[in-house]
């Protein structure tokens, strides 16, 4: 799912993935919706504990606006993430349309995304509302579906440059 997204995910190339017969995927999903819901939650727990990990390891202490937009590029769009693999995560949000099975997960995502924003910032000595940690999720998902489209793309640049455009009128030291 990380390399080739929603459509990628189907019982005959999981089966080939994980070295099984194609039986074995099929008999314990019944569906390829079942299949696709099981590959969403696992590739979103996963996300999760890479993100509790960075912000575990956040010191609570006042920090330059570049350290602090590097901490949360790294929440935000990951270290070392390529524009497959992101364009893979924002396509599941935009996919909710097509797969509503897939909404609570998206949903989970995204609170535990915004509650890291808020975690990292009341961290770095700048405690925010929630509304402006949504504020600065939405924009990021803005800049990153955006930078998409650059040639060649500069994902982690962009919301670099976003974030320490607008970091201190949304979160201003505090």
């Amino acid at each position: 799912m990380r390399e080739g997204g929603l459509e990628a995910v189907r019982h005959r190339g999981v089966a080939q993935r994980a070295g099984l017969p194609l039986a074995s995927t099929t008999y314990y999903f019944s569906s390829l919706d079942d299949l696709v819901v099981s590959a969403a939650e696992f590739e979103a727990a996963d996300a999760m504990n890479r993100v509790d990990e960075l912000v575990a390891g956040v010191p609570k202490r006042a920090r330059s606006i570049h350290t602090l937009v590097d901490l949360l590029v790294d929440v935000l769009v990951g270290r070392g993430v390529g524009s497959d693999a992101l364009a893979s995560r924002y396509e599941q949000n935009l996919a909710i349309a097509r797969h509503p099975e897939l909404r609570e997960i998206q949903v989970r995502m995204r609170a535990h995304t915004i509650a890291a924003i808020s975690e990292i910032l009341a961290r770095s000595g700048r405690p925010v509302r929630e509304s402006r940690a949504r504020a600065l999720e939405a924009m990021v998902a803005g800049a990153v579906l955006s930078a998409v489209l650059d040639e060649p793309p500069d994902l982690a640049g962009t919301v670099r440059s976003l974030l320490c455009d607008v970091i201190d009128q949304l979160a201003p030291p505090g």
